[in-house]
């Protein structure tokens, strides 16, 4: 009896490490999994982040790219148009250039005043450009569509009519266009460059997510092996817990065996002593 608690008492210890080992496992394996599944959302999130930041990114490129370029096609028509309109001008201006000196001259000394003579001679030197930029006044984002094509050739009346002042006027707020043209150019050069470096980062943002992820198959297989051993653990438990519920049945089964044999000893030593007091 005493070997049969010696072994029931060891085969309890056992049982309860046993019992401990897979509730560690059992942790384990929990721990794992939630890690595991953290791991998986995380990386899903960042992938439609980083998909929505790329395809922002190409969006906002693209549009930049077309503005650039029908910025640079206004440029290029301002110009032609520019081109075009000196060669008309000076077309108009040879006839009149012949015969303006001598009146010129005449005014300037009959007035008795010779600087004048300096001032309209200046007046007529930025006339052509003054020209130019008076008949595009009215430019902007969609200039080339709807600017009139009869606006490139004006009357000598309306040209004789404009003034020194109105020419310097047009000048000055056609230089100011392009001077807002070339700004908003610089601008939208530099949020192409900051794109370019958001792109870069974010491409450097996602190879570190890959390689993150390439982690995942490695936790996958520890998850896969911490099952095993809980289910190995947990078929041991059971296998133990038969094994025990059997010695209790044989130590029980035994306790009554030992029981009727002693109740048989007692009965024969009784007998024995009552036959033996009768003679």
């Amino acid at each position: 009896i005493s070997c049969l608690r010696a072994e029931q008492t060891q085969l309890s210890k056992t049982l309860e490490k046993e019992r401990q080992r897979a509730a560690e496992s059992r942790q384990e394996y929990l721990a794992a999994k939630e890690e595991a599944d953290t791991q998986e959302g995380r990386a899903r999130q960042l992938e439609e982040e980083i998909r929505d930041i790329r395809q922002k990114h190409k969006h906002e490129l693209t549009e930049a790219l077309m503005h650039r370029e029908r910025l640079q096609q206004e440029i290029e028509k301002e110009k032609a148009a520019r081109s075009d309109l000196e060669r008309t001008v000076r077309v108009h201006s040879v006839p009149s250039s012949d015969q303006t000196p001598p009146t010129k001259h005449n005014s300037a000394f009959e007035n008795g005043n010779p600087a004048r003579k300096l001032s309209s001679t200046t007046s007529l030197g930025s006339w052509e450009e003054s020209y130019f930029l008076q008949a595009s006044l009215d430019s902007s984002d969609s200039f080339s569509e709807r600017r009139n094509p009869g606006e490139l050739s004006m009357s000598p009346y309306y040209m004789k009519s404009m003034t020194p002042s109105s020419f310097e006027a047009a000048l000055r707020q056609k230089e100011g266009e392009l001077a807002s043209y070339m700004s908003r150019l610089a601008s939208l050069e530099s949020i192409r460059d900051s794109l370019a470096e958001e792109l870069v980062k974010l491409t450097a943002q996602c190879e570190k997510l890959r390689g993150e992820a390439a982690v995942l198959p490695g936790l996958r297989s520890e998850l896969e092996a911490l099952r095993r051993r809980h289910s190995a653990a947990l078929e041991l438990m059971g296998e133990r817990d038969e094994e025990l519920e059997e010695l209790r049945a044989d130590i029980v089964d035994l306790k009554e065996m030992y029981r009727e044999q002693v109740n048989l000893l007692v009965n024969k030593i009784q007998i024995m002593s009552s036959s033996m007091g009768n003679t």
